[in-house]
């Protein structure tokens, strides 16, 4: 299975639970989606990614908001000068 460019891993059956279940691929974070049916199956693989989405953007948004507004760029020479004003060519 394949949604918005993610993939399914290798699908599991637990016949005790009468479920499948897997993860999705090539993340360090896990998602794991399970089902009775291929149908059950197919929407928690979908939801459980679009949920991972959501939770990035809502990352992104707290560390833009926790680092303040961009700051302008001094290369590390001018900034000394900026400190330390007028103290002569060595």
């Amino acid at each position: 299975m394949e949604y918005k460019g993610y993939t399914a891993g290798p699908i599991d059956f637990d016949p005790e639970e009468e479920t499948f279940s897997g993860v999705v691929l090539g993340l360090k974070d896990v998602i794991h989606f399970e089902g009775a049916s291929a149908a059950e199956l197919l929407s928690s693989f979908e939801s459980g990614i679009d949920d991972y989405l959501d939770d990035l953007d809502d990352i992104r948004v707290y560390d833009r908001a926790k680092a303040g507004p961009p700051q302008e760029f001094v290369p590390a020479a001018i900034a000394d000068r900026r400190r330390a004003p007028d103290q002569g060519l060595a």
